[in-house]
């Protein structure tokens, strides 16, 4: 396994753990709302890019990952709003889907580094701007930046794992 992959890991998994550490536990009784939710699609999705990478997938679905783990995030905040929130509040959260949605489809198939950049604008923009909401725990915020940071790194690091990849193929022929 080469560093890069063992720093890539880190990224995923260590904001994870400290997010843990903070998050209330989860009985599955609170499976229904939607933080809980995004706390296990969180822990999928880590596990998917995990395998993606230790089996040497191909960089398009983990960038395809990347990418429904970016228009995902905006959705766990407009739920969250629409159960708790006021209607302000649900035009808000819209106004985050709209944001961050095009950053994922257009990070899938046109600029990679949409991804790893809508992800940690996710986190910085909108998880601190979150902090003190009515209709979001403050440790689901807190968790959310973190784990944003984490992965828009593990995405900055499989760009550049790609193109250097792509660089040494081309050396090669």
């Amino acid at each position: 396994m080469k560093p890069s992959d063992l720093l890539a890991f880190a990224c995923l998994i260590v904001p994870q753990l400290i997010a843990a550490a903070g998050a209330p536990a989860l009985w599955p009784a609170q499976l229904s709302e939607p933080i809980y939710l995004a706390h296990v699609a969180t822990r999928l999705t880590t596990s998917v890019l995990i395998v993606a990478r230790l089996f040497k997938w191909s960089p398009s679905f983990e960038k395809l990952q990347l990418a429904l783990f970016l228009a995902g995030m905006p959705v766990i905040y407009l739920w969250c709003a629409a159960l708790r929130g006021t209607a302000s509040d649900v035009r808000t959260e819209l106004l985050g889907l709209v944001l961050f949605a095009p950053c994922a489809v257009l990070g899938h198939v046109r600029w990679s580094w949409l991804l790893p950049a809508g992800i940690a604008a996710h986190g910085f923009a909108w998880d601190v701007w979150h902090h003190g909401s009515s209709y979001v725990s403050d440790w689901y915020a807190n968790a959310c930046l973190g784990v944003d940071i984490g992965f828009g790194l593990y995405g900055a690091l499989l760009l550049w794992r790609d193109r250097s990849e792509r660089r040494a193929a081309l050396t090669v022929s």
